[in-house]
C-alpha cells in the first residue's frame, strides 16, 4: 500500500500587467486542495534535488507502516517539491530541512511541521493529534478497522479465486453431476456477496463522520 498524494501546483495569479505571479502564503493551495472534501491536510516538501534512492529511504522511514498510509486516507496528502514552492518566505522557512511535514487542521489552521529524520511512529501521532478532532472516531480507531476489513478483504479475495475456479473445473467435465455444478455455483455466490458486503464496508470506512461542525469529507 502507498499513500496517494496530490500533486499539486503552486497557485498563480494574474497581475496589473499581463503576466501571473505566485500566490503568497498557503491559502491559496489549501483552497484548491480542499475542492477535494473538507479535510485536515498534510503537505510533503521533497527535495527535488536528491537521489531518488536517497528520497525512497526517507520515504520508507516516513511512511512505511500500515497506520501512516491507511491514517493519509482521512487527510487531503499534498506533495510538493521545495522547489516549486511559489512563495519565497514560506520556502526559507519550511524547506530549510528536508524532508519536511507540514500539517494544518480542516480550517488551514497550521498544527506543526516535522522535519528531517522523521519515522513512521511520529508521523501517526502527529495524524492522530491534528487529523482526529475533526471526526466523530479517531485515526488510529478507524485506521485498525479499515485495516481489519482488508486483511479480510485479501482472504476473501482467495476464497473467491478459488471458487471460481472450482466452477470452472466441475463445468469443464461433462460427467460432473448437475447438483456439483450447482452446489460449486452457490458457493461462488456467497463468496461474491460476502465480496460486495467488505467493499460496502471498506467506502463507509473510507467516507467516515466528521463531527457536526464540519462538512462531510470526500473519499
Amino acid at each position: 500500500m502507498d499513500i496517494s498524494w496530490i500533486n499539486a501546483d503552486w497557485p498563480e495569479a494574474k497581475t496589473a500587467g499581463y503576466g501571473v505571479e505566485a500566490v503568497r502564503g498557503w491559502q491559496a493551495l489549501l483552497e484548491r486542495v480542499a475542492r477535494r472534501g473538507k479535510k485536515p491536510v498534510v503537505v510533503y516538501i521533497v527535495d527535488g534535488t536528491a537521489d531518488e534512492t536517497v528520497v525512497e529511504k526517507s520515504e520508507k522511514t516516513m511512511f512505511g507502516t500500515d497506520e501512516v498510509v491507511l491514517g493519509a486516507r482521512f487527510f487531503n496528502a499534498v506533495r510538493i517539491a521545495a522547489k516549486d514552492i511559489g512563495d519565497p518566505t514560506l520556502r526559507e522557512k519550511y524547506a530549510r530541512t528536508l524532508p519536511a511535514l507540514v500539517f494544518f487542521d480542516a480550517d488551514g489552521v497550521e498544527q506543526g511541521v516535522l522535519t528531517g529524520q522523521i519515522s513512521a511512529s511520529a508521523v501517526a501521532a502527529r495524524f492522530d493529534k491534528v487529523g482526529s478532532p475533526f471526526y466523530v472516531s479517531r485515526i488510529p480507531s478507524m485506521v485498525t478497522k479499515l485495516l481489519d476489513v482488508l486483511v479480510r478483504t485479501e482472504k476473501a479475495e482467495d476464497r473467491l479465486a478459488e471458487a471460481k475456479k472450482r466452477v470452472e473445473e466441475v463445468e469443464a467435465r461433462k460427467e460432473t453431476p448437475a447438483k456439483a455444478v450447482e452446489e460449486a455455483k452457490k458457493k461462488l455466490m456467497v463468496v461474491e456477496a460476502e465480496m460486495k458486503k467488505l467493499e460496502a464496508e471498506r467506502q463507509e470506512l473510507l467516507t467516515p463522520a466528521p463531527k457536526a461542525s464540519a462538512p462531510a469529507a470526500a473519499n
